[in-house]
């Protein structure tokens, strides 16, 4: 039985596209493990409201926005990808 991790791996380091999807995977599977339906919906709907500034939003909507960006664990999310960037970039540098 092959050993799929490795192919995986392999793969990935052959083709530094493919980075790019383990990124996107990475930040679907974490925006989905760490916020539930409504705090999704809530987070877009503020993120629409305030067309990218926070004072465009009330004291309140901000409260809610700062809670649910907490939520979310933007430290591990960062750490989250940076271990899929790293994995996928470890031996695919190439020497000059």
């Amino acid at each position: 039985m092959p050993n799929l991790s490795l192919a995986k791996t392999t793969a990935r380091r052959a083709v530094p596209g493919l980075v790019f999807v383990d990124l996107g995977r990475t930040t679907r599977r974490h925006w989905n493990d760490h916020l539930t339906h409504a705090q999704r919906k809530r987070l877009v709907a503020l993120l629409k409201a305030s067309h990218g500034r926070p004072g465009n939003l009330s004291r309140r909507q901000r409260k809610q926005l700062v809670s649910i960006v907490r939520s979310f664990g933007p430290v591990s999310f960062a750490r989250e990808i940076a271990l899929t960037v790293a994995s996928g970039r470890a031996k695919g540098r190439r020497k000059h």
